[in-house]
């Protein structure tokens, strides 16, 4: 579900109030429901694919709007939306993956939000020259990564007013073992806005 913002000329014409959003996210699952290694005869390639069910509860950092602390509460992708990867076959090999998500807020804020997870896994983006500092990434492979974006759009809230608002927002997860594997535990940053119309 890609962001109404992805168009520059929505985002041009469109007033809008933005809130931060900047979660803690805790220590979760990666369950792996599929593992398959895909051949190409032309071109020439070993391509793995992966299937998951991944949970991962969310929790306010210090620099979290108050307008955002209702989407305290867990990001969920089940079995019949999987996390799909697809990677290189090695167990750090980089990769690619999407998954449809279903985020539920804190109970009394009844908000849920619906969207989609996309990025890539174990890259080194956070290296020179982008940045110098020593403990960052020292090349451009980093394991047991995932990276990528969040987009999502409130479908439901005690508050009306939420509803049609969108969380747009980077994520990095860390595992604590290869997505090959049969489960993993991971936790990570998830930073970026809540970005709502203006009513009037």
């Amino acid at each position: 579900m890609p962001s109404q913002f992805d168009d520059p000329k929505t985002l041009k014409g469109k007033k809008v109030c933005l809130n931060k959003v900047s979660k803690n996210l805790q220590e979760g699952s990666l369950n792996r429901t599929s593992i398959n290694d895909e051949a190409c005869a032309t071109p020439d390639c070993k391509t793995r694919k992966l299937t998951h069910k991944l949970s991962l509860p969310v929790a306010s950092h210090t620099c979290d709007s108050t307008a955002s602390k209702v989407l305290n509460g867990k990001i969920v992708i089940d079995g019949v939306n999987e996390l799909v990867t697809a990677k290189l076959p090695a167990a750090d090999g980089r990769g690619i993956h999407s998954g449809n998500f279903v985020w539920t807020g804190t109970v009394a804020s009844g908000v849920v939000v619906k969207g989609t997870m996309n990025g890539l896994n174990n890259i080194g983006p956070h290296r020179k020259p982008f940045i110098g500092n020593a403990n960052c990434e020292q090349n451009c492979d980093t394991r047991l990564v995932m990276e990528g974006r969040f987009s999502g759009k409130v479908t439901a809230a005690k508050n009306q007013q939420l509803i049609g608002c969108e969380v747009v927002a980077d994520y990095r997860l860390r595992l604590n073992t290869s997505e090959d594997g049969a489960a993993s535990t991971l936790n990570g940053t998830l930073e970026g806005l809540l970005i709502c119309l203006c009513q009037h």
